[in-house]
């Protein structure tokens, strides 16, 4: 029989779980997609967003990644939830701005990030041609 902190831990772990799911566009029922994307089983990707198993603590810090999250909330419930914006303090803008990404570029670079490399090559190549279309 499971402990009442046991079986509280999981549902709290599910329900961040679910969220951070949603704000990346993916659905629980889509089982076998999370579970290539994770490297698991669809089962456990099932049992993760139902309550009923935790991930290994091992395999956290890159569920966290894909999900464009903070291991910290996905595990723990430790806000914030997202990691800090990036600021490039090196980097300028057109009017001499810093340059700062905004959340749903980072987003982007976190979904891009567990693209093949040949997906990669493609979205490149589309942001690098809609780029040049802009300049003009």
């Amino acid at each position: 029989m499971r402990s009442k902190q046991k079986e509280r831990t999981q549902q709290e772990f599910s329900t961040r779980f679910r969220k951070a799911l949603a704000n990346m566009g993916y659905s629980p029922s889509q089982q076998a997609r999370l579970g290539r994307l994770f490297g698991v089983s669809g089962q456990a990707v099932r049992k993760w967003a139902e309550g009923e198993a935790l991930p290994h603590s091992s395999r956290m810090p890159y569920i966290a990644s894909v999900l464009g999250v903070r291991r910290a909330w996905l595990q723990d419930g430790e806000e914030p939830m997202m990691p800090e914006v990036a600021r490039v303090s090196e980097g300028r803008g057109k009017h001499g701005e810093e340059l700062a990404i905004s959340r749903d570029e980072a987003t982007m670079l976190y979904n891009f990030r567990v693209l093949t490399p040949r997906q990669q090559d493609a979205v490149r190549s589309t942001i690098f041609l809609f780029a040049e279309q802009n300049k003009g």
